[in-house]
């Protein structure tokens, strides 16, 4: 009795083989895009963020006269709201203790109450209260103590918008859309987290991929 042959295995031609890898490059292409879609839109709402935030105390300013968070008659303008410390309230400039906008609304810190009259008044939306979040989940505050932001030498805003919590990765491409690209020069810059509240007395520094930033805009 004769044995049959077995049946010789059929491998792929080189064409097949060029569809498998073209394929798999397109799947690969599709995934990095969308990656690169996911960061771009958060570098967006970050720089919309730190622009409204700012945008906020020139619209109170031009309705009310006074400056969010240090209008002492904010009941009178708003019909609600806590008055700040009379020490320091009034005087055009927005105080805090030791901490930026991460506490409920305080007389003596006048951080977080910007977002409590600026709510008061309709400028800017989000749950009532001293406190805000930024997109990235962090703390977004505003104030205009040096002492509790240390900002470049040459950067001379009156007012600076600080959020926690943006990766090297983000916070790079945000200050390349509103300032110089680089985290201890400008108007927009980086400081090491040290946790929160935010408490940003350590001055600028230079970015880094891996390392979450609490970042600022002086406006």
């Amino acid at each position: 009795m004769k044995s049959r042959a077995p049946a010789q295995q059929k491998g792929f031609t080189l064409v097949e083989i060029a569809i498998v890898l073209v394929i798999i490059g397109l799947l690969l292409g599709g995934v990095l895009k969308g990656q690169s879609l996911i960061e771009g839109s958060k570098v967006k709402a970050m720089v919309n963020e730190y622009r409204g935030t700012a945008s906020a105390i020139n619209v109170y300013l031009d309705k009310y006269r006074a400056v969010p968070g240090d209008d002492l008659l904010v009941v009178a303008h708003t019909g609600t709201g806590t008055i700040p410390t009379a020490a320091t309230g009034g005087n055009g400039v927005i105080d805090t203790g030791t901490w930026v906008g991460a506490a409920a609304a305080a007389a003596a810190n006048e951080s977080s109450l910007f977002w409590e009259h600026a709510r008061a008044a309709g400028i800017v939306g989000g749950a009532t209260g001293g406190t805000s979040s930024s997109s990235l989940g962090g703390t977004l505050g505003v104030t205009s103590n040096l002492a509790r932001v240390t900002s470049p030498a040459g950067a001379r805003g009156q007012f600076v918008v600080c959020a926690s919590g943006v990766p090297g990765s983000i916070a790079i491409q945000v200050d390349t859309a509103m300032d110089d690209g680089v985290g201890n020069t400008g108007y927009v810059f980086g400081a090491t987290q040290a946790g929160l509240p935010i408490v940003v007395a350590t001055g600028a520094t230079v970015y880094a991929q891996t390392t979450t930033f609490t970042q600022c805009f002086q406006s």
